[in-house]
Formats: C-alpha cells, sequence, structure tokens
C-alpha cells in the first residue's frame, strides 16, 4: 500500500485528480450499488416468503384432504357390508365351512383388493383380529400372520419399523371379550398421497413432514437441517393429525447474481462514468491548467540561477500562488547573499581552528625527544618515534576528509600513545583490543574523534596522576559498535561529571578539545543513532564510551 501511495505521490498533478475523481465517483458507485442490489435482495426474499406462505397454505390444504382421505377408506371398510357380516360370523363363531380363514379369504380379501385396485393412495391393508391376521398389498399379493399380538396404539398415524408410514385405528368385534380385539392399518403411499406437491418440487424447495415429537415421518429430498434458516426461507404450519408441515424454498432462488444486477443497472454505470468525465474536464480547467501554466513559466529559467519572477495573471488563489513565489524568489536571493557571507566566516573559523588543532608544543616536544634520543645514540627509538609522528600527522590531515575508516582513526591512536610512551616510558602503558569478527578496514566513522578522548585521558588522568593505563575497546553488542577509551588515572570530581553531562563548556588549560566539545561533534554528526556516555570516579579513573548504530556505520 505505502509503494501504491508512493507511485501516486510520484505523478503529476493531473493524474492525482483524475485518481481521486475516479476513486471519489467508484466509491459512490459501490456504495450506491451495493445498496441497491441489497434492496433487490431484500424485495426478492419478501416476495419469496409470500410466496412460501401461500404454497404452505395450499399444501395444509391438500394435505388435510389426503389425510381425511385415507381416515374416510378406514370408515367405508369397516362399514362395509361384506366385511360386517365377516365379523358377525367371526364372533358367532359360524363362520363359512367353519373355518375363519376360509371365510376371510372368500369375502374380505376381495372386497380389500377391490379397495386398493380403486385407490393408488393405499400400499396395502393390514387386518389383525384375535386368531388371524392378514396383509393385502397393491400388488395382489396376501400374507398370512397366524401369531396374535396385542395392540397397545390408539387411533392415529404412525411409522412402523421400516419406516412405513399407516394408518391405525383398533376394531373390537368381541364387545362381551375385551381381550378378544383386533385393528387395521392402511399402509400408504407417500407418492401418491402427496402427488400435488411431489409435482412441484426442485432441487432447491420442497416439504417435509414431521410428527408430534418432530421426527421426520416423510422427506422426499432428504431434508437435513430443518432449522437452516441462514440458506431456506422456511414456513411451519400444523396439520389436522398433529403433524407439522414444514415448507422451505432455498434463497438461493431469490438472489440476484452480479452479473445480472449489472446487466440491469448498465444505464447507470454509463452515466456514473459520464458525470465523472465532466467533472474531470471542470476541474482542469479551473484548477490543473494555470497550476501547469505557473510549473512551465519556472521551467523556463536556467538551472544555474534562481528563477526569473513571473507576472501574476489573476486575482484568485492562482494569482496568489503567483505573488507568494515571486516573494519566495526576493527571499531566497537575499538568503543565498547571507549565506555566501556566513560560509567565508565559517571556512575562516574551520581554519583557525584546524591550526589551533596542530597543537605545536606536542610537535615540539617530540622532536625534542628525537634529538635527545639521537645524541643519546639510540638509533631504533628514532627511527620508531620518527615514524609515529610522520604516520600521526599524516593521519590527523587525512586528506581533508571528515569520514575515515575505524583501522585508521585506530592507527591515529595507536600513534600517539606511541609517542606518548616514549616521552614517559615510567607513566604510561596503553592497550588497543579490538573484537576480531569486526572488520575496521570496512566501517567509517568521524575522523579525529577517538584521539581527542585518548589525548584527555592522557592530560588529566594518567599525567594528573603520575601513572598509569589508556585501554581502547573496540566491540559489538547487537547491532550496536561500541567504541570505548578507558583510564585509570586520577579521574573527574563529581561536579565536573555532572557539568559534561549537562553539557557546560570547561575551559581548558592546555588546548586541545573538551569532552563536550567531542560529544557535541557527535550528536552533530549522528543525530539520535549515537548513545554517548562518560563515567568518572575521582582517584580510581575515567571510562568514555560511544555506542554508534551500524545503520550509519
Amino acid at each position: 500500500m505505502n509503494k501504491l501511495f508512493e507511485l501516486i505521490r510520484q505523478q503529476s498533478l493531473l493524474k492525482k485528480m483524475i485518481v481521486s475523481l475516479s476513486s471519489l465517483f467508484l466509491t459512490f458507485f459501490l456504495i450506491l450499488s451495493t445498496y441497491l442490489y441489497l434492496q433487490s435482495q431484500r424485495v426478492l426474499l419478501d416476495q419469496g416468503e409470500l410466496l412460501l406462505k401461500n404454497a404452505s397454505e395450499k399444501n395444509q390444504t391438500n394435505f388435510n384432504v389426503g389425510i381425511e382421505s385415507i381416515e374416510e377408506l378406514g370408515i367405508e371398510l369397516v362399514s362395509d357390508n361384506e366385511f360386517v357380516n365377516f365379523l358377525q360370523r367371526y364372533v358367532s363363531e359360524r363362520t363359512i365351512n367353519d373355518q375363519p380363514s376360509f371365510d376371510f379369504q372368500t369375502t374380505v380379501i376381495p372386497l380389500i383388493r377391490k379397495l386398493l385396485s380403486t385407490t393408488p393412495t393405499l400400499a396395502s391393508i393390514q387386518i389383525q383380529l384375535y386368531d388371524l391376521q392378514y396383509t393385502v398389498s397393491s400388488k395382489s399379493m396376501v400374507t398370512d400372520h397366524q401369531l396374535y399380538q396385542e395392540d397397545p396404539l390408539t387411533f392415529g398415524w404412525y411409522l412402523d419399523q421400516d419406516q412405513q408410514l399407516y394408518y391405525h385405528f383398533p376394531i373390537n368385534p368381541f364387545e362381551s371379550n375385551q381381550r378378544k380385539k383386533g385393528w387395521i392399518n392402511l399402509y400408504v403411499n407417500p407418492l401418491f398421497l402427496f402427488q400435488s406437491v411431489n409435482e412441484n418440487l426442485d432441487n432447491q424447495s420442497g416439504f417435509s413432514i414431521l410428527d408430534a415429537t418432530g421426527a421426520v415421518i416423510y422427506d422426499p429430498l432428504l431434508f437435513a437441517d430443518h432449522q437452516d434458516k441462514e440458506n431456506y426461507l422456511i414456513q411451519e404450519v400444523p396439520l389436522k393429525n398433529q403433524w407439522q408441515l414444514l415448507t422451505f424454498y432455498a434463497k438461493e432462488n431469490f438472489r440476484v447474481s452480479l452479473k445480472d444486477f449489472l446487466n440491469s443497472n448498465f444505464l447507470l454505470i454509463i452515466f456514473l462514468l459520464s458525470m465523472m468525465i465532466v467533472f474531470t474536464n471542470i476541474f482542469y480547467k479551473w484548477l490543473v491548467s494555470p497550476i501547469r501554466r505557473l510549473c512551465e513559466k519556472m521551467k523556463l529559467t536556467n538551472g544555474q540561477q534562481l528563477p526569473h519572477k513571473i507576472a501574476i495573471s489573476s486575482n484568485d488563489e492562482i494569482g496568489q500562488l503567483e505573488a507568494t513565489f515571486n516573494k519566495m524568489i526576493e527571499d531566497l536571493e537575499n538568503l543565498l547573499l547571507k549565506i555566501k557571507s556566513d560560509e567565508a566566516l565559517k571556512r575562516k573559523a574551520q581554519l583557525s581552528k584546524f591550526q589551533a588543532q596542530i597543537q605545536p608544543h606536542f610537535l615540539y616536544n617530540t622532536l625534542a625527544i628525537i634529538s635527545w634520543c639521537a645524541k643519546a645514540g639510540e638509533t631504533e627509538q628514532v627511527v620508531q618515534i620518527t615514524n609515529d609522528l610522520a604516520q600521526y600527522y599524516r593521519l590527523i590531515l587525512a586528506k581533508g576528509k571528515n569520514f575515515v575508516s575505524l583501522k585508521e582513526e585506530l592507527d591515529l591512536v595507536k600513534h600517539y600513545l606511541s609517542i606518548q610512551r616514549l616521552r614517559f616510558a615510567d607513566q604510561l602503558d596503553y592497550e588497543i583490543a579490538v573484537d576480531p569478527e569486526i572488520d575496521v578496514e570496512s566501517i567509517q566513522i568521524l575522523h579525529r574523534i577517538l584521539q581527542p578522548i585518548a589525548e584527555n585521558a592522557f592530560q588529566h588522568g594518567i599525567y594528573v596522576k603520575g601513572q598509569g593505563k589508556i585501554k581502547v575497546t573496540v566491540a559489538k553488542k547487537e547491532e550496536t559498535l561500541i567504541l570505548l577509551v578507558a583510564d585509570n588515572g586520577a579521574g573527574a570530581s563529581p561536579e565536573i561529571v555532572e557539568k559534561i553531562r549537562s553539557g557546560e563548556q570547561l575551559e581548558l588549560k592546555k588546548g586541545g578539545f573538551s569532552l563536550q566539545s567531542i560529544i557535541n561533534i557527535l550528536k552533530s554528526s549522528y543525530g539520535d543513532q549515537v548513545r554517548v556516555e562518560f563515567f568518572s570516579k575521582q582517584g580510581e579513573g575515567s571510562v568514555f564510551q560511544i555506542e554508534l548504530n551500524k545503520s550509519v556505520l
């Protein structure tokens, strides 16, 4: 996202305006389209709920009619004269040939077959009496069951173990003997019972029948989740036999596809695009064109000097911009004159400061040591101190560079301390410790930072105390380079330490750098990427620590 904004920021004002207006109109179009789309969905769902309500009421009526027709068939069967006569003979035990089974098959079964042949809703009829039981199916199959079973059921609709739906009603032809009972089960064919609804079913809509306990009685589409109101419109209505009828429509049938929606709103899209083009043209003429003319006038100037003042073309904001530009040119001309004057003074001051940093007394003292060693015939010391002095001043000058490698800075410190140790052999010892994992040749740091700190440690620590050691340490810690100069010299009083930490400049008695000057140079060069710490205890020594973030090296 940041890269995208950066890319847009680099474009011309005209392109930015086109992107902005396009984004504005696109946002407006998306909001409006989303609102219209959601409203369309809501309207379609409302229509779906109305259709669902009407379909549920129609299905409720059809189902109740089908249920009533089955119940009436049962009443018609037990009221038939042939069946009534058979029951009378069966109760009086005066059946044909004194054989109830033969009497039943010759008188009742033909009646049942006739009823099944004329009523496709019925799949089979089962009749149970005390000592006989027959099941007659619509395929004219007769099954004889001789085992009498007690009947715990009452009038109503049930599912057997094979999930077959039947209407059950008991009969008691033996009114004087309550033990001898019977019943009739009318097994129905759901496809015929609910034929009027089955013909209108598809994969996205349908119905289910639940009994009073919520168990599924009939579910032609295997509608598993009867509470899935997120994906289906569901209408629940009661039936006369305490069943519940669930009619459902898939919400997918009442959703508008994005393609259809865009096709239906094609004119709206064309209108919004036209408005965007019109407004872009208006903004271009009113805003972009005058600014571009101003930019073209500014480009006509020579790149080697400040732009020329331009004529004010109008009194509006563009005219105010042109007037402000002319005032800015005038101020810049005055500022350039002042900068040139200040730079001349600054160069003069820097030259004077550099000359003072050469410290002639250090050179004179070193030359005196060379002369004394030469007179004493100490040729090796003369060679060493002469080499150290030459390298010292070569590194001091550094060809005018502000930044040098860490190796050169450490060599400068080494040559300085080597010269001082030759001068003060019994007073000074030094050590330079560098982490071997640090590539001192590739790291660039500010020139002449460590040497003045080491010089300060010698002059105000070791020399004052009379004897001691200076240790320069280069280490790394995570993403930080640590430069540390420590001595066990005289140290500084708490007052001086506080002044150095607070930024107060201390007067130098013998020239050189103050620690506060070094701190200021570091912070002005590295900003918040450097951390400087100074610790000192009187009589024990001082520690000056620089922590540089590796990102500035």
